[in-house]
């Protein structure tokens, strides 16, 4: 078994996959219909981004984490990009860390482990 990918909700999916493409580089793998897409984070990894459509799918609540090396360098280009930070660069017990979210409040962790 394999990991493939979480799934996000959205407002709007047209933003939120401007977001990912162009601050992220991820590339567009299909649009079905105005409703989902997926992106490839890598070979076997996947984001979906769904346009909200049930009571369930809640956009702004789900927080994602990846591990960066270079994280100083990302937190720098972030900011140049505006992209909205909740929580400044820290160094924390397990590692340095910061949080940014996409257009849908969704938040995005980026860890450097220690």
């Amino acid at each position: 078994m394999q990991f493939e990918g979480p799934i996000i909700y959205t407002h709007d999916l047209e933003k939120s996959v401007r977001f990912y493409t162009e601050i992220f580089s991820l590339k567009v793998e299909r649009v079905t219909k105005d409703q989902f897409a997926s992106l490839r984070f890598s070979k076997h990894n996947r984001l979906g981004i769904k346009q909200s459509s049930a009571l369930r799918e809640i956009p702004g609540s789900q927080t994602m984490t990846f591990t960066e090396t270079a994280i100083e360098e990302l937190y720098e280009v972030m900011q140049k990009r505006g992209v909205p930070i909740v929580q400044k660069l820290a160094d924390l017990p397990y590692g340095k860390t910061f949080i940014v979210t996409d257009p849908d409040g969704n938040w995005i962790e980026f860890v450097k482990r220690s």
